[in-house]
């Protein structure tokens, strides 16, 4: 007798691939009224604009027949195939058909970039979109000052077209003071140095801020230097309200300023020497080191008046500080101003030029 055995076979089911998700990624920008507060700045060097991704592993579950056997698959984009009946609690091995799970990962977007300021409450929470374009011909930068990197041009801008100019980046300073569309509709203005200021507001009192960042076809036309610090953001002409030009001087060089040049109407200030922000200027790609101005003067007589010449002050004319001396060495008169009369039993005259250099006479 034939004995007809009918076998059913169930279908072998794959559960849908889970789905790979990137990582989430958190998101990190005229003149002073000395009467208005104003203000702030945050430190983007600590912005990593990058996204970070994280790809999981993803796992598909087979039941082949009466008995269930696990397939598990790789990383994302394996292949997972149908495995033929096994004893049960054992892996199947691979069969001929199967159905292949893709998946893929999709980056999330790139966090915009961000400069932060100390703002009006020193929260260091005023932050201001910077942006990754070509700024147009005003803004052709010289070649890096001797190689140096601080002298690299900006990769990033803030739009002054589309920001509000009475805007705090710091208690005392609103972002028209330090940059105006006039002068530029891009602008690099370094957080760091927004500090700085407000610090030596801090001490001195309302300072008057005659011109911050220039761009380069705006410093040129105003006789501004080649590589002038104006034109990276972190440079600063200061005119005091109540206290001296002597004692913003000091201030400013208390304040860590890599150069501090002496004028009859202002102070110039700059820090040179901080590290440049890395939102504005991208990383570092050599060793720091700074460049001084190269600085000359001489002595003339002209007409009844000493005076000197002053090569290098690119912002107008130096601070002249006069000190006649009688011939034992004993200090007989003091002066300033770009003209010097020498009293009676005056043998020798010594001009200090912009506080940086002297220049001695014999009379």
């Amino acid at each position: 007798m034939l004995l007809l055995l009918v076998l059913a076979c169930q279908p072998s089911t794959l559960a849908d691939p889970a789905t790979i998700r990137a990582a989430p990624v958190p998101e990190g920008e005229g003149e002073l009224d000395p009467n208005t507060p104003g203000g702030g700045t945050n430190s983007p060097d600590d912005i990593d604009p990058r996204p970070t991704e994280e790809t999981e592993t993803t796992s598909t579950t087979e039941t082949t027949g009466s008995s269930s056997t696990t397939d598990t698959t790789g990383t994302t984009g394996s292949s997972s195939t149908t495995g033929t009946t096994g004893p049960t609690g054992t892996t199947g091995t691979t069969g001929t058909t199967g159905t292949t799970g893709t998946t893929g990962t999709t980056p999330e977007p790139e966090p915009p970039l961000e400069a932060c300021y100390p703002g009006a409450d020193r929260s260091w929470t005023t932050c201001m979109p910077i942006h990754e374009l070509d700024p147009g011909p005003d803004y052709v930068y010289p070649a890096p000052l001797d190689g140096s990197p601080q002298y690299r041009e900006p990769v990033a801008w803030l739009d002054l077209a589309v920001e509000d100019p009475g805007l705090n980046l710091a208690p005392n300073f609103i972002l028209d003071e330090v940059a105006q569309e006039w002068k530029g509709r891009y602008a690099v203005v370094q957080p760091h140095a927004i500090q700085r200021i407000q610090n030596i507001r801090d001490d001195l009192g309302p300072l008057i801020v005659n011109s911050g960042y220039r761009n380069v076809t705006y410093n040129a036309g105003v006789g501004g230097a080649t590589w002038s610090r104006h034109l990276y953001g972190d440079a600063f002409d200061l005119d005091p309200v109540s206290a001296s030009l002597d004692a913003l001087a000091d201030a400013c060089a208390e304040e860590g300023a890599g150069y501090v040049g002496v004028y009859e109407t202002h102070i110039h200030c700059d820090w040179r020497d901080d590290p440049l922000d890395i939102g504005f200027f991208g990383p570092e790609r050599a060793a720091i080191h700074t460049v001084q101005p190269e600085l000359a003067a001489e002595a003339f007589w002209l007409d009844d008046a000493l005076t000197t010449t002053a090569e290098g002050w690119d912002e107008g004319e130096p601070l002249r500080e006069w000190t006649a001396f009688a011939r034992d060495g004993a200090v007989i008169d003091e002066s300033d101003g770009r003209f010097y009369v020498p009293p009676h039993g005056a043998t020798r005259v010594r001009c200090t030029v912009g506080r940086a250099l002297d220049v001695w006479m014999a009379l």
